[in-house]
């Protein structure tokens, strides 16, 4: 469904009904269709493995740069998330082992480096490929990384949901000590071994969409680059600078407020979600290039946040394939708390274009994220597409 916005204020009545959480874990069947009874009695964590190929060693400083890197991590979004207004409940969301450590999963390949490389899916594979008690598959994010060389090049990649989460990157292949106060787009180590892509990986796992700076980075947007947005070089190509920085948007930090990595729990799936948006009103200032939107949310189900991504009109918008649309690295990402009356209000400051999409997502408190589903099956994170069109 389309709609059409004119330089008026604009009143739309959007009904949601079938719109289904995520059956996971703690469902009679897991996502390979297994059943899986048990895997509720842990909180979900993010899990690290190293895969490797046999015909590679993995290097000796492996572990110990591992557990510097899921520590930088773990600072990293804590203290961003604190910083947005949305805190973690806990601050330990990587799986311990029983020294108390970051537990570093070993998953040795029967295949060659080469012939890993055609393995389609590889994620799967590494767990398989772990010879010591795990966690389920489906009830843990899993964030692997390849001990290949740099003329093989398996892809950085990553996605999941509020139950179950994977991203595959690249192994580091040299060690510097790493210092949690340094810019994550800093120049050196960080840069030379793609620091900033293991995080961004990362957050896709944890159901994270892409989202970018503000348009007029220098004016409004003094924090650098968000985690989720552009590589460093592509950053500061766009915007002429050099600077270093790299920040958790205040739209990922809500999204994340949630989730159960943060709060030491299980996802527990709504039977549906049935919510109504109703009196959503935008008004938009062709002066000051600003819009307002507002609207009110009806519905049982609890909640905290309604989120939005100004989309403009791009044609790379599109996945090959895939009619939906969905968030680029630059599109700007904002959030609206949610009154006791259900009442919630966007201010968006900077219009880039005169068409395009809002897309919006409810934050419910179970952990899920949701706008529009178009099946009941559908387990990411989908968007409620709004259209503009303003003179």
């Amino acid at each position: 469904m389309a709609f059409q916005f004119k330089e008026k204020t604009v009143f739309i009545f959007i009904w949601f009904v079938f719109c289904f959480g995520f059956v996971n874990c703690a469902s009679a069947e897991n996502m390979f269709g297994e059943s899986n009874p048990d895997s509720d009695s842990l909180p979900m964590k993010v899990n690290i493995v190293i895969l490797n190929p046999k015909d590679r060693e993995i290097p000796d400083f492996a572990v110990k740069m591992l557990r510097e890197i899921a520590d930088y991590t773990r600072h990293f979004y804590v203290t961003e998330m604190t910083k947005q207004g949305y805190p973690p409940k806990h601050e330990s969301i990587f799986e311990l082992d029983q020294d108390g450590d970051i537990k570093i999963y070993t998953a040795n390949s029967p295949l060659t480096m080469v012939e890993l490389e055609k393995v389609k899916h590889k994620k799967k594979h590494a767990y398989n490929c772990i010879d010591q008690p795990k966690s389920s598959y489906d009830n843990a994010v899993w964030w692997i990384f390849s001990n290949i060389t740099n003329e093989v090049k398996y892809g950085f990649n990553g996605g999941g949901t509020v139950s179950f989460g994977t991203a595959i990157v690249n192994l580091p292949q040299a060690y510097e000590k790493i210092d949690n106060t340094i810019p994550l787009a800093s120049s050196g180590y960080f840069v030379k071994h793609k620091l900033k892509a293991l995080l961004h990986e990362l957050g896709h796992a944890l159901q994270l969409p892409h989202n970018g700076p503000a348009p007029g980075f220098i004016e409004k947007d003094p924090n650098g680059n968000t985690l989720m947005g552009p590589t460093n070089k592509a950053f500061k190509q766009h915007y002429n600078t050099e600077d270093n920085r790299v920040y958790l948007s205040k739209l990922s930090a809500a999204i994340l407020w949630k989730h159960p990595v943060f709060n030491h729990t299980n996802y527990k799936p709504f039977k549906t979600i049935d919510f109504v948006l109703t009196d959503i009103k935008i008004n938009r200032d062709s002066i000051k290039n600003t819009a307002k939107l507002t609207g009110r949310i009806n519905t049982k189900l609890p909640y905290h946040s309604v989120v939005l991504i100004d989309a403009p009109k791009n044609k790379r918008r599109h996945l090959k394939g895939n009619k939906s649309i969905r968030p680029l690295y630059r599109d700007r990402g904002y959030v609206a708390k949610i009154d006791e009356n259900g009442i919630f209000e966007f201010n968006i400051d900077k219009m880039t274009s005169k068409s395009g999409h809002f897309l919006i997502a409810v934050c419910f408190n179970n952990g899920l994220t949701c706008g529009a589903f178009k099946k009941p099956s559908t387990t990411r994170l989908k968007w409620m597409p709004l259209e503009y069109q303003f003179q």
